[in-house]
């Protein structure tokens, strides 16, 4: 009887759909990843008139956390965050 329980518990995880509550279309835009000195006192910024998302390095990779951050500032997300 307890197998059963633990089989339908494990099973009844698996059968639900995740739920999505939007979905976003964003045109081709430009990621320009550049050093800190490019970028002082700013980690990144993003252009929107014409459409690129500037970042600072994180070693060998973008800032990845000021990436999305400047992505949500694109029009089709949202446009301007900072008031």
């Amino acid at each position: 009887m307890n197998r059963i329980l633990i089989l339908l518990l494990l099973v009844a995880g698996c059968s639900t759909q995740p739920k999505m509550t939007q979905i976003y279309y964003v045109p081709a835009f430009t990621i320009v990843v550049a050093d800190g000195s490019n970028f002082a006192p700013a980690l990144g910024w993003c252009d929107q008139s014409n459409r690129i998302v500037y970042v600072k390095y994180d070693g060998d990779m973008p800032r990845l956390e000021t990436l999305g951050h400047e992505v949500w500032h694109l029009p089709e997300l949202g446009g301007k965050w900072h008031k």
